[in-house]
């Protein structure tokens, strides 16, 4: 931005001045009216009235306005010139609107305004920028991740399994029956495969019942 201002001074200003550029917290950017430049969706807004234009026109052409005939030149070249430097920031020759009151949007920083205070020699006002004009200005450089396969992205990931045993059914008169230590009996063999999935999910894999050591295991045979 101070190389863009700096290059609009220069065409503009008659005597250059210093030029700087400073970050505002958005709670300070007022102004008595607003100026406002649009095109294709970007929005830039400068914080000036009838009276600063003039004193920025006075500025650039380096010369006092003592009588009303001066405020009006020079509320023209600071007009000309403030439609030039917005038109450049949002791409497109614009006509400025004049504004009571900035957007409410800027004032929140989940919509991504700008704002800053701009100071071409003694004359400073606020401008704001909207996010469709910060990209163009400075486009975000994305760079893809690159693709992994399943297998890699989930390596390190811990997560909770659930093994269901499939017992098959029996006659509900037995299960009201039961005594500790009582032995059912079911109809399915002990080489039956066991489904291994995480609770609520599809099954991961399917496997056979084992032992290791002490604990209970299963053999993985299929994965899904």
């Amino acid at each position: 931005m101070h190389a863009l201002v700096l290059d609009w001074q220069r065409n503009w200003a008659v005597t250059p001045a210093a030029v700087s550029v400073d970050e505002l917290a958005r709670a300070q950017a007022q102004a008595a009216a607003w100026q406002l430049a649009t095109a294709d969706d970007g929005r830039a807004l400068a914080g000036m009235d009838r009276a600063a234009m003039a004193r920025l026109g006075g500025a650039l052409a380096a010369v006092p306005t003592r009588v009303a005939a001066d405020f009006n030149v020079a509320l023209a070249v600071g007009a000309e010139a403030l439609a030039a430097l917005l038109s450049s920031l949002v791409g497109a020759a614009s006509v400025l609107v004049e504004q009571d009151q900035a957007p409410a949007e800027v004032f929140t920083d989940r919509y991504g305004w700008i704002c800053m205070e701009i100071s071409v020699g003694d004359v400073r006002f606020h401008l704001l920028l909207d996010p469709v004009t910060c990209n163009r200005l400075d486009p975000q450089r994305r760079i893809a991740a690159p693709l992994e396969s399943r297998t890699a992205a989930l390596a390190g990931t811990a997560v909770a399994l659930t093994a269901t045993l499939e017992l098959g059914s029996v006659d509900i008169s037995l299960v009201s029956s039961l005594r500790p230590g009582d032995i059912l009996g079911t109809g399915i063999p002990l080489s039956a495969p066991d489904a291994l999935g995480a609770a609520g999910s599809p099954p991961l894999l399917t496997g056979r019942l084992t032992a290791i050591g002490q604990a209970k295991a299963i053999t993985a045979e299929h994965i899904h």
